[in-house]
């Protein structure tokens, strides 16, 4: 994992050079990374864009994200020793992902909930029945549901007369 901070052009710059140094070590020409833009929430002194992150990757031949590990729950004044210690490392890893893919399940649903609550007929594309309020997601569909309407009405009609 190559990381780099978006509030600073040097962490970036060296990411070339520290995979070249990879390379050498492992002495092949191909080493499978990820490159990680970090501080993703620093948005206001950022000094490395999201597009050139993604093309380093490119070059590189390898996925690209940016994330932020203050949104991963994770201390950063620990980070370095739990490094060094890779069980406690990707025990913490695993609870940062788990609680950063949690947040977001909940994000999710707190949208969903609220895209619920939303009238029907504020949706766009949808066509209310002026009858009855009933939301259509089509011309055709409210077409037969008017359909419906009338059929209805002509049954209660019939049944008024014969009584």
């Amino acid at each position: 994992m190559l990381v780099y901070s978006v509030t600073s052009r040097t962490s970036f710059d060296i990411l070339l050079e520290i995979r070249r140094k990879i390379e050498d070590v492992k002495k092949v020409a191909h080493v499978p990374v990820i490159v990680v833009g970090n501080k993703a929430d620093m948005a206001h002194v950022r000094q490395v864009t999201q597009d050139q992150g993604r093309l380093l990757a490119i070059d590189f031949g390898c996925p690209f994200m940016e994330r932020s590990l203050v949104c991963c729950n994770i201390d950063l004044t620990q980070l370095e020793s739990c490094a060094r210690d890779r069980v406690g490392w990707r025990s913490i890893c695993v609870a940062g992902v788990t609680h950063f893919v949690e947040e977001r399940r909940g994000a999710l649903e707190v949208r969903r909930r609220q895209r619920h609550l939303q009238p029907a007929n504020s949706a766009p594309g949808m066509f209310t029945c002026h009858l009855c309020s009933r939301t259509c997601r089509s011309r055709i569909e409210l077409l037969s549901h008017l359909t419906a309407h009338r059929r209805w009405t002509e049954m209660d009609g019939q049944r008024r007369r014969q009584q």
